[in-house]
């Protein structure tokens, strides 16, 4: 096992990231992309996310209120088709664009508040997925200015199985398109098949659809975008979980370094993110965010106009 990942590590550093451009890509589930962008893997950066993170999405809500907000949604049982307070309900319903797949649709809650808009800076949804951590400030001193090869580089070699086993048989591609590239807490968001790798009833949430929101249609103003919080030691429910197995590649020595395991010395912080209303949104409508892609664009894609 470890020989291999020596190979591939070896592979990634000599043939693949060596001071050459990857895609970073994060997408959600509709029209394939969510956000993406040129980085160079220089630097120790390994996938280069700190080069594309700023550009991908703009803090725009204090991260403890969306956490309160975040806990709020996920009080709702499983089944129920509102939030406590009866305000609004989403849906993952086929989406009003043609060919897009499902979209999140937003709909009325019970009795009274369920028939009055949504405010603006709610919470509407939330993103299921794996936390990847970004390889620390220690390693990347270590590799003195080379990339230092992480679990997702690997898996672009030998296969999504590196990060997670029931993934063996799914395509790299196929899985990248689901990430979010994290730029407060560092790393990716792993969204696809979140429900199923998370499990818990956090997971099958009704309000853990946040990858199934599609980017909007020409004319149309995005209605939601994405920020992250941080969920507390403390919550019982949540629908992120970290990373676990194989972490980076010891730059030092070549060897495997796994995560930290739950309960240890090294405890890392775990990010959500949460969809959250750009501005008054009212039941009946299709939710829709702007997934910033850059150029060259997909033939679906439109730029939202400033």
């Amino acid at each position: 096992m470890r020989a291999g990942l020596g190979a591939l590590a070896r592979g990634c550093q000599q043939s693949l990231f060596a001071g050459r451009e990857l895609a970073c890509v994060s997408s959600i589930h509709g029209q394939g992309v969510f956000c993406s962008a040129r980085a160079c893997t220089t630097g120790g950066l390994g996938w280069g996310h700190t080069a594309v993170a700023a550009q991908l999405n703009v803090r725009r809500w204090d991260p403890m209120d969306l956490a309160h907000q975040a806990r709020g949604l996920l009080d709702t049982p499983t089944g129920c088709a509102a939030a406590p307070d009866g305000r609004f309900a989403v849906r993952a319903a086929p989406s009003s664009i043609q060919g897009a797949g499902l979209g999140v649709h937003l709909e009325r809650g019970n009795g009274k508040s369920g028939k009055e808009p949504v405010p603006r800076g709610t919470v509407v949804a939330l993103y299921a997925g794996v936390y990847i951590p970004l390889v620390p400030l220690h390693a990347r001193a270590a590799a003195r200015g080379d990339a230092v090869v992480d679990v997702l580089h690997l898996a672009r070699l030998g296969g999504y199985g590196i990060v997670d086993p029931m993934l063996q048989d799914h395509d790299y591609n196929e899985v990248s398109s689901y990430w979010l590239i994290l730029e407060t807490y560092s790393g990716v968001m792993d969204g696809f098949r979140g429900a199923e790798r998370i499990s818990g009833a956090a997971a099958a949430n009704p309000y853990a659809v946040g990858h199934f929101v599609n980017h909007p249609p020409r004319g149309t103003a995005p209605s939601v975008a994405w920020q992250e919080f941080l969920w507390a030691d403390t919550d019982e429910r949540v629908a992120n979980r970290l990373h676990t197995g194989i972490w980076y590649i010891d730059p030092a020595t070549s060897e495997p370094v796994e995560m930290p395991k739950p309960g240890g010395q090294v405890r890392l912080p775990l990010p959500g993110v949460a969809i959250v209303a750009l501005r008054d949104l009212s039941p009946g409508e299709e939710l829709f965010m702007d997934y910033k892609l850059s150029r060259p664009h997909p033939e679906w894609y439109s730029p939202v106009e400033a």
